[in-house]
């Protein structure tokens, strides 16, 4: 008598043991990744006579960036002396033409920046434009460049 019911319980014991491993297994909840940071920038030069110098900067930190002249940027490219940069580009423009990028950028860059080499750059205070990046989320930029100066016009959302 002892058999069958010894039988019966360690089969009951080995069916429980059985399910209970998926009742007691994590359930994986799959992790979902942060929105990329992205920046879509334009710039336009609309009213140049002669082509411009244009640099593209991502930025760590604004702050020793902002105390540079234009000078004193250009000679710390040439030393690759650090004022927080991430990434730096440079591109030609010719007037009317357009510079347009898409660009991912990493967890480390929270300011961009656009520095244009106009000819009368040491008396012109808008060679230079900062913005600070929201991180996760798509942010854009549009730069007119004028003849001796530079302004961000509206997009859509703002």
């Amino acid at each position: 008598m002892m058999r069958p019911l010894l039988k019966g319980a360690i089969a009951l014991a080995i069916l429980a043991g059985f399910s209970g491993c998926s009742l007691w297994q994590k359930a994986e909840i799959p992790l979902q990744k942060p929105t990329p940071t992205t920046l879509d920038i334009s710039v336009i030069a609309s009213e140049t006579k002669s082509p411009v110098a244009v640099h593209f900067f991502a930025l760590e930190s604004a702050e020793k960036f902002k105390k540079l002249d234009y000078f004193e940027l250009m000679k710390k490219l040439r030393r690759k002396s650090s004022v927080d940069i991430e990434a730096h580009s440079k591109e030609i423009l010719l007037p009317g033409e357009m510079e347009k990028r898409s660009i991912r950028l990493d967890d480390d860059v929270h300011y961009y920046a656009v520095v244009v080499g106009f000819k009368d750059v040491e008396d012109n205070d808008n060679w230079r434009f900062i913005q600070r990046i929201i991180p996760h989320t798509k942010n854009d930029i549009t730069l007119i460049i004028e003849e001796t100066s530079m302004r961000k016009i509206s997009n859509k959302g703002e």
